[in-house]
């Protein structure tokens, strides 16, 4: 590409130019009838002679000359006398320096162009020293160039923003136009200074996140820690405080409602509510603590069973398990006794005194024959 550049600067900014007809670039056999010098690349770029302020102003060139000042960053054109900066004058044309490799040229009027600045691959143009040129590309193919005798010189550059064409005004009527659409990359410029500011501000958005989320996590990592410091689990609810044989006395620990405390010896469950213990689990058909029969307190009463649904728990009277003093007085009456069921042989003799008959209690009929002998009556029972 350097030796494009060379070759554009050779024919187009010398003193001289030959009126004939050059093409550079891609398909160098084919040119308009109408052009002079043409260029043609796809991937290829027209850069000017760089230098910097102090070379430039040392160069007395031709008129109409062009260079691009590395000082100003700027193009600049000889307008005989002086060098003229484009970028200041008052005709809008201006060219810039992107600071990213590309150029924009200007031509005041709303049209622009940006293009690629940096090196390209190098071609060749080679003076024969016989009046002919012999041009060699990036693939190695050669042309040779034989330069006509109508020698013009370069009176003016121009810029067509809707054709993208870049116009070189030549003396005596003649003029070149090179064909830079090829070059054209504002859309993409443009495309990816949009980008850039949408990712920008998704940077930001998630920025923004990150830091919410960061504080979100720095405070549930601070309730964990406490939590699990004060009952070793996560769940608030489901503390199981405390076990033990037997139900549960006495308020828990840290007196929370919820916390439970389980019976081993009788698989029950129970709840703290705030104020008492309730119990959640039981093999009680009533789940009421406290009206369970749990055995007899003496030998009245004897506990027969094994508590299962085959064997339940029952309740009997002991043998001699009621005495006289089970028995309240006036408890047992007649209407208490089966018929028959006092027996002479349940009476102890001298058990039953007169004041245990009631007055006409015993009567003729009542005593079989013979069976009241005379040791069976006190001395003056009679």
């Amino acid at each position: 590409m350097k030796a494009k550049i060379f070759v554009l600067l050779l024919l187009l900014l010398c003193a001289t130019f030959t009126y004939s007809q050059v093409k550079i670039g891609e398909n160098p056999d084919t040119i308009d009838p109408a052009s002079l010098v043409e260029l043609e690349s796809s991937d290829k770029t027209l850069v000017l002679t760089r230098v910097t302020d102090a070379q430039m102003a040392a160069i007395i060139p031709l008129n109409g000359a062009l260079v691009f000042n590395t000082t100003t960053q700027c193009i600049h054109m000889y307008d005989g006398t002086q060098w003229v900066n484009l970028c200041e004058s008052n005709t809008g044309f201006t060219f810039s320096d992107n600071g990213n490799g590309t150029f924009t040229l200007n031509d005041g009027v709303g049209g622009s162009i940006t293009w690629n600045g940096a090196p390209e691959t190098v071609t060749t143009l080679e003076d024969n020293l016989d009046g002919t040129y012999t041009y060699t590309n990036e693939l190695g193919t050669m042309v040779t160039i034989t330069p006509g005798t109508d020698n013009q010189n370069l009176i003016g550059v121009g810029f067509n923003s809707a054709s993208s064409e870049l116009s070189l005004g030549i003396e005596n009527g003649n003029s070149l136009n090179v064909d830079l659409s090829d070059l054209e990359e504002s859309a993409d410029v443009a495309a990816n200074a949009t980008n850039i500011a949408n990712n920008s501000s998704n940077i930001a958005t998630n920025s923004t996140n990150i830091a919410n989320n960061a504080t979100g996590i720095s405070t549930n990592a601070a309730d964990i820690a406490a939590h699990v410091g004060a009952d070793n689990d996560l769940d608030a609810t489901n503390e199981l405080t405390t076990s033990g044989a037997g139900a549960p006395a006495g308020a828990p620990a840290n007196n929370n409602p919820g916390v439970t405390y389980y019976d081993t010896s009788s698989g029950e469950l129970y709840i703290w509510d705030g104020a008492t213990w309730q119990q959640v689990s039981s093999s009680d058909a009533d789940a009421i603590v406290g009206n369970e029969v749990v055995g007899p307190t003496d030998t009245t009463l004897q506990l027969g069973g094994t508590g299962i649904a085959a064997d339940p728990y029952t309740l009997g009277v002991a043998a001699d398990g009621i005495t006289s003093t089970e028995i309240a007085d006036g408890a047992v009456g007649n209407t208490e006794l089966a018929a028959d069921a006092v027996t002479t042989d349940k009476i102890l003799n001298g058990t039953v005194a007169n004041a245990d008959l009631a007055a006409d209690a015993v009567t003729t009929d009542k005593i079989l024959d013979g069976t009241i002998g005379t040791t069976d009556i006190a001395s003056g029972g009679i």
